[in-house]
C-alpha cells in the first residue's frame, strides 16, 4: 500500500471507522505470528499502523470520540449502533454500576449489572429501557456482568454472550463465573512462568533511571 492509498481509504471528519495508530510504541513485528501481523498491521511506505479494533471518529478541533470495538457493533432498522455511547449513557442511571447493548442473533439484547447493595425493580428496568436509544427485544438485569480477565474494567462481549445464550444451571453459572472472574486458575503454569520472565526481564532493563515504565511497552 502507498500513503496515497491509505489518505484515499481514510475517513472525513465526523464519520466513524477504525482506528488505526503508528509510532515509536507499535511493534513492527510479531514474534512467530505472521497471520496475527496480517490481521492487525498495514504497512504503508514503510511504516507499520496498528488497527486498534477499535471504532471512532474525529471532530473538526482533532479531537477523537471513542465508539466501543468495531466488532460490536449492530444495525436496527438500518441504523448502526456502537456499544461505547450506549454504555456511558447507562452509567448516568444511578442504579446502574454497568451496562451494555449486546446481538444475540436477531435479539438486541439490553444487559444491566445493578450497583452493589441495589435492586432494580420492573419500573426501574422500564425507564432505563425507554430511555435507550436502541430498539430493543428484552431487558435482562445480571448481578455481575463478565469483564475482560486483564484490566477487570472491560465488558467481555464474548463470555456475555455465551451466558446469555446459555444461562445452565445454578451450579453451572457459579463454575461460569468463577473461571471468568478467576481465569488464573487454569493457567497456573503460565502465570508462574511469565512471572518468572518477567523478573528476570525487569533485573535485565533496570539501569541508572530504575524499570522501565509501563507506558513504554510497545502493542
Amino acid at each position: 500500500d502507498s500513503g496515497k492509498e491509505l489518505i484515499e481509504n481514510s475517513l472525513p471528519i465526523g464519520s466513524t471507522g477504525e482506528i488505526c495508530v503508528s509510532g515509536e510504541h507499535v511493534l513492527a513485528r510479531y514474534y512467530h505470528n505472521e497471520e496475527g501481523f496480517r490481521r492487525s498491521k498495514i504497512v504503508v511506505d514503510g511504516i507499520v499502523w496498528h488497527r486498534t479494533g477499535d471504532a471512532g471518529w474525529v471532530d473538526r478541533s482533532g479531537g477523537l470520540h471513542l465508539m466501543g470495538r468495531v466488532g460490536e457493533r449492530f444495525t436496527v432498522d438500518g441504523v448502526t449502533y456502537f456499544p461505547f455511547p450506549i454504555e456511558q449513557r447507562l452509567l448516568t442511571e444511578p442504579e446502574v454500576r454497568r451496562g451494555t447493548v449486546v446481538a444475540l442473533g436477531t435479539e438486541r439484547i439490553l444487559v444491566i449489572e445493578p450497583q452493589p447493595g441495589r435492586t432494580i425493580d420492573e419500573e426501574t428496568r422500564r425507564r432505563i429501557a425507554t430511555a435507550c436509544p436502541v430498539r430493543l427485544d428484552r431487558t435482562v438485569v445480571m448481578q455481575s456482568i463478565p469483564t475482560d480477565p486483564r484490566h477487570r474494567s472491560k465488558i467481555d462481549y464474548d463470555a456475555l454472550r455465551r451466558r446469555l445464550s446459555n444461562p445452565g444451571s445454578l451450579a453451572k453459572r457459579f463454575f461460569l463465573y468463577q473461571r471468568e472472574r478467576f481465569p488464573f486458575a487454569a493457567h497456573t503454569p503460565l502465570i508462574v512462568a511469565f512471572t518468572f520472565s518477567a523478573a528476570s526481564y525487569s533485573r535485565i532493563c533496570r539501569g541508572a533511571d530504575g524499570f522501565i515504565p509501563f507506558g513504554e511497552f510497545a502493542i
